[in-house]
């Protein structure tokens, strides 16, 4: 059991990992100011990247989303679900075999959530900002809950159909090994 999740924790590594450098990407222009320690200031970068991925469906039917720091209200229609897409490729290219693929997909997105709670609660009340942070997070909770419950299930959806996909294409042309269980005989 040890060795099947500690398996599956790489692929959710390197999956998250995508994530965060594609929001980094995706949120260059946002202008963050220098006002705390570097490491503080680092922890707002994260945060200010992997937010525009927490609701990739409103933003590809042209809804908006309020980022943390800022508080602007922006939008980057297609390229959040673009990037849920290719993390789940690549989920699905590392991992060894399907029930690996499927853990390490859903410890991936359960591990983004996690991350960009705790970078909410720990970093936002250290930074002065138009949006008081306890309003803001209140704010992001209900509208996945109220208005947009399927970013929820979107979010553990996509990458999971995706790198089971990408594992069942690579999967194709080699032969898997048979497995062998071991049955206990009783004997009296």
């Amino acid at each position: 059991m040890q060795e099947r999740m500690s398996s599956s924790f790489y692929p959710a590594v390197l999956g998250l990992a995508v994530l965060a450098l594609i929001g980094l990407i995706l949120t260059m222009d946002q202008s963050i100011t220098y006002t705390q320690p570097l490491q503080v200031m680092l922890l707002a970068i994260l945060l200010t990247a992997l937010t525009p991925l927490l609701f990739p469906l409103t933003q590809l039917l042209g809804g908006g989303l309020t980022m943390p720091l800022t508080g602007d209200q922006i939008s980057y229609g297609v390229l959040p679900l673009v990037t849920w897409i290719v993390v789940g490729v690549v989920v699905g290219a590392m991992s060894s075999d399907r029930g690996e693929t499927v853990r390490a997909s859903l410890l991936l997105t359960s591990l983004y959530y996690l991350l960009w709670i705790l970078l909410t609660i720990t970093i936002l009340p250290n930074l002065k900002g138009p949006v008081y942070w306890s309003t803001y997070l209140d704010k992001v909770f209900t509208t996945i809950m109220n208005r947009t419950p399927l970013e929820l299930a979107a979010i553990y959806t996509i990458p999971l159909i995706t790198a089971v996909i990408v594992d069942s294409l690579l999967s194709v042309g080699k032969q898997r090994e048979p497995t062998i269980k071991r049955i206990r005989v009783w004997e009296y």
